[in-house]
């Protein structure tokens, strides 16, 4: 095991105990790390104590709403990615084939950018998906939303690309190489689909739905708060995939514009 020295401070401890101390100390800490679930980046910042999980969620010298994602300091997600979800990558589950993000990212840039030109997706598929959420085509309010399969991302050569290099930084076996790249993509969708970013929308013909803000959650929210008191039929099932705190986060800030 391999120490490396971050800082050197005087300490007030008897200099025969000093080093023992610390080494209690750390192994209190490594106890304390091992009894949390930690599954995703943002589990990591009630480990840090109230002092730092405070300071990371300052704006400046404001404290920012810590329900609103947008606004949060607590990692690197691009604004972009908040935006169109309320997402950021403290809620990502961890992939070790991806430690840094970055594969994760670029397949959120290219879903998003894929959606950008949706207007041109397949129209009984586009019907299909507004159906659903009680809406038309004939809405003008509403642009359609992202239908897309999952060959067409896998088979991305930019997105292949920086799998690719991913896969053989981190020393893969040649014979690996090409199974390994294809379980980066296969986890990094279920993980996107675990965290309420997309879901399987055709099971038969492999078709997935881009679950973004502005084009499927805001739209069906919108819907259902117009309908009468005591409706009570329950949330389509792409709803049901979007984590209820995010859906409550989007609820209030409609509420407010």
């Amino acid at each position: 095991r391999e120490v490396v020295v971050k800082s050197i401070c005087i300490s007030t401890t008897d200099r025969w105990n000093a080093e023992s101390l610390r080494w209690l100390t750390a192994i209190q800490f490594a106890k304390q790390a091992d009894s949390m679930n930690i599954g995703a980046g943002g589990d990591v910042l009630s480990l840090c104590g109230d002092k730092i999980k405070s300071s990371v969620m300052m704006d400046g010298d404001m404290l920012v709403d810590r329900d609103f994602v947008v606004n949060r300091r607590c990692c690197q997600t691009p604004r972009n990615h908040r935006e169109s979800f309320y997402y950021c990558h403290c809620e990502a589950k961890l992939e070790p084939l991806d430690p840094t993000l970055f594969f994760r990212g670029a397949l959120i840039d290219l879903l998003l950018e894929m959606e950008s030109k949706s207007d041109l997706a397949c129209k009984s598929a586009t019907e299909d998906c507004l159906d659903l959420i009680g809406l038309s085509e004939s809405d003008q309010t509403t642009t359609p939303p992202l239908l897309f399969r999952y060959e067409t991302v896998n088979k991305n050569e930019e997105l292949s690309k920086i799998a690719l290099d991913l896969v053989v930084s981190q020393n893969s076996t040649p014979d690996l190489v090409k199974t390994n790249v294809q379980r980066l993509f296969r986890r990094t969708f279920a993980a996107l689909a675990s965290n309420g970013l997309l879901c399987l929308f055709n099971q038969e013909e492999d078709i997935y739905l881009l679950l973004s803000r502005t084009r499927v959650v805001e739209p069906y929210l919108r819907w259902r708060r117009k309908q009468p008191d005591g409706y009570s039929l329950p949330h389509p099932f792409f709803i049901n995939c979007i984590p209820r705190k995010r859906l409550v986060t989007i609820s209030k800030h409609l509420e407010e514009k």
